[in-house]
């Protein structure tokens, strides 16, 4: 390539994750050709797994493999980071100066994380009392502070707006204080959550299991609340009532923070976003997934405008819908897969138990296993800890499941 002629290819897939790599497997195994996928990262993470990692259940190690291994066969790897998309001339641009034209485009680019969107976060991350499971670096650092910890305040905060795996700000929660609970220390450790929902979960049924697992646990939910500063130096965090418009200062000896999250800039700055929506979301028609104003583009995963949980399960419905999809339009026809809004998500809430919530657009309970999964399972246990990491390497990321 080069920068005075652009490359030409069929399907553009920005992303090497798990949206984009099971698009373009799935693409693959229809036969498809002139495939590429921009990725600048060298590695792939199975990021479900930080919270055990977090939790002292699993090593590091085990959630990352070099890309090389798992990208399709068959698959062109543009090891680069788009910068811009020119969706009228259907042309991207990539950070090394190099442009490529699409007859069709996937975008999977995933989701940013602003550890400086929250005023102290940056800075408090450095520090030996504040660390967060949506990063592969400091998901062992959660667990050296954690399993120290014999008493005193831990705060546990989710963070405003859309952000993957909503409920990984829970999943440590109840780990860590499972860990207290068997060391004997649980009763000396006020534990404290931040959410601004108005309850615990989004949706009432489950709502209802996790708050009485809270209760269990002892742990202080304050809804409508938004975490809008960290003082690392004085170890405190200010804590707003959002009905209230009122602010505490709340000292911590350990907190586990969510960071404020959002789409990749170039997504909103290519004009591809609505404007209406905060966070620079690909806009998406919720069932083709394809963008209602360029009719070649499709999103899906972290990146994606559809409003419903941003979860690995997502992906796995949508990216079937999408390769489909891409084919049919590539043919001359309309799309017709349709994802429903199914995403579910594994909640580890202590003693090797996991509570499955699974919901589609509706917002109703749309389990996918055939007993109910909306109450503790050990079962359920064993699929979080032992199946579904291979399911992702082996099944989702090969097209197969």
């Amino acid at each position: 390539m080069s920068a005075q002629s652009p490359l030409h290819v069929r399907i553009l897939i920005v992303g090497g994750g798990a949206g984009g790599l099971s698009v373009a497997a799935r693409l693959r195994r229809s036969h498809e050709q002139g495939i590429v996928v921009v990725e600048p990262s060298d590695v792939n993470y199975y990021q479900p797994a930080w919270s055990l990692v977090g939790a002292g259940i699993m090593p590091v190690s085990s959630t990352v493999k070099p890309e090389a291994q798992v990208m399709p066969r068959g698959v062109s790897w543009v090891r680069s980071a788009v910068t811009h998309v020119d969706p009228h001339r259907r042309e991207v641009s990539l950070a090394n100066g190099d442009r490529i034209t699409y007859e069709a485009l996937v975008l999977a680019a995933g989701i940013e994380l602003h550890w400086d969107g929250l005023p102290g976060l940056a800075e408090a991350m450095t520090t030996d009392r504040v660390s967060s499971n949506y990063s592969f670096d400091y998901a062992e650092k959660t667990w050296s502070i954690l399993r120290r910890i014999t008493s005193g305040t831990v705060v546990f905060s989710r963070a405003s707006g859309l952000v993957k795996c909503p409920s990984a700000a829970q999943k440590i929660m109840y780990l860590a204080a499972d860990h207290w609970r068997k060391k004997g220390c649980l009763d000396k450790i006020r534990i404290v959550f931040v959410t601004p929902g108005p309850r615990i979960y989004d949706k009432d049924e489950f709502s209802d299991v996790l708050g009485t697992v809270a209760a269990d646990y002892g742990i202080e939910v304050r809804v409508r609340t938004e975490l809008q500063s960290i003082d690392s130096e004085n170890q405190t965090v200010t804590i707003t009532d959002l009905d209230k418009d009122e602010s505490e200062v709340l000292h911590y000896d350990a907190a586990h923070i969510v960071p404020p999250q959002s789409a990749p800039a170039w997504i909103a700055d290519s004009g591809l976003s609505d404007p209406e929506v905060a966070g620079g979301w690909v806009k998406a028609d919720g069932s083709t997934l394809q963008h209602p104003d360029f009719p070649e583009i499709f999103s899906l995963g972290d990146n994606a405008g559809t409003m419903n949980g941003k979860t690995a399960s997502a992906v796995r419905d949508q990216a079937p819908v999408v390769a489909a999809n891409v084919r049919a339009v590539l043919g001359g026809s309309q799309p017709q897969a349709q994802y429903g809004g199914y995403a579910g998500c594994p909640i580890t809430i202590g003693d090797h138990k996991v509570f499955l919530t699974e919901a589609d657009y509706t917002g109703n309970y749309a389990p996918k296993i055939p007993f109910r999964t909306a109450k503790p399972r050990r079962s359920m246990w064993l699929l979080k800890r032992f199946g579904l990491a291979p399911l992702y390497w082996y099944g989702m990321l090969r097209g197969r499941a």
